[in-house]
Formats: structure tokens, C-alpha cells, sequence
């Protein structure tokens, strides 16, 4: 879908990448093509598992064996880290945390259930003030984040519209929809509808193998900083793979921090089945 003018684009997509100063780089109308393949998440939902499930079956499709660093994770590359030309395609696939946008036509929209994601963002955000659509308290602890992320006060904006805008997007959009807890727990089922909405034919034969591959444990492993700087990712793995476990928040999340989430998110845990 040709979009013409910045004004036309969603307001919420408009606000995300305005508060990144990606303005004048994203809107740029030759930026995507319309084959792209969206893996578009909340962060802190598993887009990093996600994206190495695809690099590492991409590898073995062409090289026969899976990927022993993280080098090539370039090829799945992140649109906020502006390095697109490393996309393997057509079709390439790249990696969003940006609202819906109309100009994305095929998506894999992951999801997780918002009280882990709150809790991975927490540790994620610290000594990230940028995440932050307001100034966020001086040391702040888990019950302060919590507020500001159900009060839409952290990048990129509400879950509950950052969801909506994605599972009620236009007709017309190839959609799919992943929870990152089923590729944990149902890895032959999930894994099967990641790589066919990502348009990659793995032979069933070697599926095992590359769940093995791309377990939590093997990608701590392969997570070394030299390599992961040449893929483009965080090169401290304690950064972005923190637990690898769904759950969590069952034994991290005080009481009276679970009932206000379930409060004011219960509409959205039962829509999107985390009741």
C-alpha cells in the first residue's frame, strides 16, 4: 500500500518513530518492498529466538548444517538498526517493533504474555532512558517500570494498541499470528508455522535438529561478542537473553503488582488467551 505523505501514516506508527528520530530515514517510500515479510513484536517477546530459528533454517537449506555464531543474524536484520542491505531475499524478512504500518503486507506478529514481557523490558531498559516516553523516576524499581508500561509511557507506546494495531490490521495483509510461549511448548507444531508464514520449506526430517539448534542454551552458547557484533546484535548476551522461560512472572511479580496488571490488562489476556 503507497502511502504519500507522513500525515497518512497511523498516528501511533507516526509517534514510535518520531520519539526513535527515524523519520526522515523510515518514511522514505523506496525503503520496503511489498514481498518484505514483517517479524513484528512488542519488545521483550521473543523476536531475537524467532529471528535465529529463521537465520539458522535459512542456513541449512543452503549450506546443509546450521550456523555456528551469530554472524549471520544480519540477514534477519532489526529496521531500527537502519542496515537493510545485509537482508537475504527476495523475500527478505526484517524485524520490526514499530506499530502496524499499511505499507507491511505480510506479517508475523509474536506474541507474549505482557506480564513477562514486563518484567524482561524492566532489566532490558536499564541505563536505556530513550525507552522511555516520559522521564522515568531516578532508579526506578520493577513497581515504578510497571506503571509507566501500563500507562503506554514506554516505547513503543500501549501493548494493548500495539497488539490491536497488528491482529486487526487491514484486509488484504498476510497475517500470522505466533505466541512466543507455544514455540516453547509445542515446538513442532510452532516452529512448522513460523517457517511457513516465513515462506521457508524445511524439509520435517531435520525439524528436530533444529530445534536442538536453537534452543536457549545453544544460543548462549553460540553468543559470542565477535560474532554477534558482526550480526548486528547486542554483543553481551545478558542483555537480550536473559531466562529463555515463560512464566516467570508466577514467582517474580509481587501480589498486588499481578492483580493491577490483571485489572487493567484482563481484557487483553483473555483476548489474546493469557487468562
Amino acid at each position: 500500500m503507497k502511502v504519500t505523505t507522513i500525515e497518512s501514516y497511523p498516528e501511533n506508527l507516526r509517534k514510535a518513530v518520531r520519539h526513535m528520530s527515524q523519520e526522515d530515514w523510515y518514511f522514505n517510500e523506496e525503503l520496503f518492498r511489498e514481498d518484505d515479510i514483517w517479524l513484528a513484536s512488542y519488545p521483550r517477546s521473543g523476536s531475537h529466538f524467532a529471528r535465529f530459528i529463521l537465520v539458522s533454517a535459512r542456513h541449512y537449506l543452503r549450506h546443509g548444517n546450521f550456523p555456528s555464531d551469530l554472524s549471520g543474524m544480519k540477514t534477519i536484520p532489526d529496521v531500527h538498526g537502519r542496515r537493510l542491505e545485509f537482508a537475504e531475499g527476495p523475500p527478505r524478512i526484517l524485524k520490526t517493533h514499530f506499530p502496524f504500518d499499511p505499507r507491511y503486507r505480510r506479517i508475523i506478529h509474536l506474541l507474549r504474555d505482557p506480564r513477562d514481557v514486563v518484567i524482561s523490558y524492566f532489566h532490558y531498559s536499564k541505563g536505556l532512558p530513550h525507552l522511555f516516553l516520559e522521564t522515568a523516576p531516578d532508579r526506578y524499581k520493577l513497581p515504578q517500570f510497571v506503571d509507566l508500561f501500563l500507562r503506554g509511557k514506554v516505547w513503543p507506546g500501549d501493548i494493548r494498541e500495539y497488539s490491536a494495531s497488528y491482529s486487526k490490521c487491514a484486509d488484504g495483509v498476510k497475517y500470522t499470528c505466533i505466541r512466543y510461549e507455544n514455540l516453547l511448548a509445542e515446538p513442532q507444531k510452532e516452529y512448522r508455522r513460523l517457517l511457513d508464514a516465513a515462506g521457508i520449506a524445511f524439509p520435517s526430517q531435520a525439524l528436530d535438529a533444529l530445534i536442538e539448534h536453537t534452543s536457549f542454551i545453544n544460543m548462549r552458547r553460540l553468543h559470542r561478542p565477535e560474532s554477534a557484533r558482526a550480526g548486528l546484535v547486542e554483543g553481551n548476551p545478558d542483555f537480550i537473553l536473559r531466562s529463555g522461560v515463560a512464566g516467570q512472572h508466577s514467582q517474580v511479580l509481587r501480589d498486588r503488582i499481578r492483580e493491577r496488571i490483571a485489572i487493567d490488562l484482563g481484557d487483553y489476556l483473555k483476548e489474546y488467551g493469557y487468562h
